[in-house]
């Protein structure tokens, strides 16, 4: 968005000295090339092959019949709600953690700018591809009930470290670490969940989890709008908050370790 000077790129707290400037984009040659993005995955979406295994019976009704289809089957299996509930809280905080919590850590806490906050993003997608290529062999021998505990307890120590400690290689390693855990917790909380839900009921129970995840977001951004961690440098405490919730989400999981993993 701001281009360069003196041909001199700042990203990912790295300095790189390039052989040309970089013009700075409008907004709309952004938002372009975003949707430029979004066309190449659908494209390569119809290159993926798909075969029906087995055929389910399609349920059949208005938008809201099959919403409480999805409840009626969650109350049924209250332990694939309670796991699918909990399992939703990093995915929760991590949306309101990029867009709430981060750009007034940045500034208000790290006192930085703008490339330290996109340099945030740099170093969170690097964990997210990192966990989308490797977390299901590095927990290939683990449960993934287990697994899920052991990435929000590591998130956890580092929403710690970023609250307490003002230093930037804290906070970019705090981020892939969260690009590592968040991407790791949802491809293991799928794999689960397609494991123990039948396919007709995944998308009303997945409509159930997501209207559910809403609800902690909106509740969780009202409280971060709160003057108190407006003041200050005291964004930095939205950190402590996400590692007491991942904290309590994992004695939760713990509750329930034995009637979740006999599901079948």
């Amino acid at each position: 968005m701001t281009g360069t000077e003196n041909k001199l790129l700042e990203i990912a707290g790295l300095s790189i000295v390039l052989p040309f400037d970089i013009k700075s984009w409008n907004i709309y040659e952004i938002f372009l090339m975003d949707a430029i993005t979004y066309i190449f995955v659908i494209l390569f979406f119809f290159f993926i092959k798909y075969k029906r295994i087995t055929k389910e019976k399609v349920q059949a009704g208005f938008l809201f019949d099959r919403f409480k289809g999805g409840i009626k089957y969650l109350n049924k299996n209250k332990m694939i709600f309670v796991f699918g509930f909990l399992s939703y809280m990093l995915f929760a905080f991590t949306l309101v953690n990029i867009h709430v919590v981060l750009p007034s850590y940045v500034h208000n806490f790290l006192e930085m700018g703008g490339n330290v906050y996109a340099s945030a993003e740099v170093y969170y997608s690097i964990g997210a591809i990192f966990s989308g290529v490797l977390i299901l062999r590095i927990f290939k021998n683990m449960n993934p009930l287990k697994s899920i505990m052991i990435l929000m307890l590591i998130v956890a120590i580092a929403f710690y470290l970023m609250s307490v400690y003002k230093l930037i290689w804290i906070f970019f390693l705090g981020n892939l670490i969260l690009g590592i855990t968040n991407a790791g917790v949802r491809i293991l909380r799928t794999t689960f969940i397609f494991n123990n839900i039948p396919n007709n009921f995944i998308g009303r129970a997945g409509s159930v989890f997501g209207s559910l995840n809403i609800i902690v977001r909106m509740i969780m951004i009202g409280l971060f709008a709160l003057p108190f961690f407006n003041l200050h440098d005291n964004i930095r405490y939205a950190y402590l908050v996400g590692m007491v919730l991942m904290i309590l989400v994992v004695l939760l999981l713990l509750i329930w370790y034995k009637r979740i993993i006999s599901l079948k």
